[in-house]
């Protein structure tokens, strides 16, 4: 289902602060040279440090099988249409701290807005650390656009 700003209740105005922006996933035109890496990544045939401990690094048979996964199972369009089911925005965020410096400086944020079912509901908002991704709230089954 498309979305629009007005439909959740976000103004585009010229005059918005925060620049917010509609936000639409498309690495479509990067796929091949994503698949072009993974085909040109030649593994060793054997670990070069066997039996170190994995919180030393990444198992070999463990990065061919994602290797594996990424050239012949992934389906990066399917992935893609899926996330884009959200309504998605960026916004421009200047420092707090612009008042103390001659500098200010911005921050882009991506978020994704969804508007409760519910009247007088109240406002909550979920924040992921990096690396992550909203994704990370799919479990909570948070309505779509």
């Amino acid at each position: 289902m498309a979305f629009s700003a007005e439909l959740i209740g976000i103004s585009l105005a010229a005059n918005n602060s925060f620049n917010l922006t509609p936000f639409t996933i498309d690495l479509t035109s990067e796929i091949p040279r994503l698949n072009a890496l993974m085909n040109n990544t030649h593994l060793p045939a054997t670990a070069l440090y066997p039996g170190v401990s994995p919180d030393k690094g990444i198992e070999l048979d463990f990065l061919a099988e994602l290797q594996n996964e990424w050239l012949e199972i992934f389906d990066w369009e399917t992935q893609q249409a899926e996330l884009n089911e959200f309504a998605q925005y960026t916004a421009v965020i200047e420092s707090q701290f612009a008042q103390y410096t001659a500098v200010i400086e911005s921050q882009t944020v991506h978020f994704v807005h969804v508007k409760s079912a519910e009247a007088d509901t109240n406002p909550l908002i979920l924040l992921h650390g990096w690396p992550g991704s909203f994704q990370e709230f799919a479990p909570l089954n948070l309505g779509r656009a």
